[in-house]
């Protein structure tokens, strides 16, 4: 064998042996992260579910006050549905843009409502249907979303290591979302009450 012949297949012995080695090495470590992510998600849906159960009610209120052809609540109607459908996905990723999708379009209806005296003509069906979704926030589901982040964060730390990203590129481990309560922290500053008959 001729020795450039002799050192091309050196080399390419060598990068596969070494891109072996990466495999063997931070693939297992990928693996745990990415399901650690995977399952602290899976316990905070339960949360999520019971939590956009009160959505309708919004969605209701909204169309009493006549309000339901407005773009935030036209939004939120189509992320509700985005929610419904993913649910049947059970796709971690699918479920998290929905449920983000979701906390912002009731941040938005609830800027809505504040920023307009006629709506604030409808509080006795704004405000119970407001106050529902905020209550289903609770303390249970913070501590969900805390663990929810910190695996999230620590799995895409190990993914963008330099060691790992061969691995990754080869497969099997795509980007996972932070789950990010927008609404629920801005009623946890500002509760909302129902109003008084």
């Amino acid at each position: 064998m001729k020795p450039r012949r002799f050192f091309l297949l050196l080399a390419i012995i060598v990068i596969f042996g070494a891109l072996g080695l990466l495999v063997v090495t931070q693939r297992p470590a990928l693996v745990d992260s990415r399901n650690a992510a995977d399952e602290s998600f899976a316990e905070l849906n339960p949360l999520l579910e019971a939590r956009y159960k009160t959505v309708p009610a919004i969605l209701e209120a909204l169309k009493v006050a006549g309000a339901q052809d407005r773009g935030p609540s036209i939004a939120l109607a189509k992320s509700q549905s985005a929610w419904i459908i993913a649910l049947n996905g059970e796709a971690a990723n699918q479920l998290t843009e929905a449920a983000n999708s979701i906390e912002g379009n009731v941040a938005r209806v609830r800027a809505m409502y504040l920023g307009s005296d006629r709506l604030k003509e409808y509080r006795a069906q704004m405000d119970p249907a407001l106050a529902a979704y905020d209550q289903s926030f609770t303390g249970e589901t913070k501590t969900r979303v805390t663990e929810n982040a910190e695996a999230v964060a620590t799995y895409r730390a190990k993914r963008g290591a330099w060691l790992s990203r061969p691995v990754v590129f080869i497969g099997g481990f795509d980007e996972r979302i932070t789950y990010e309560p927008v609404a629920a922290s801005a009623a946890n500053n500002e509760p909302t009450t129902p109003a008084k008959p």
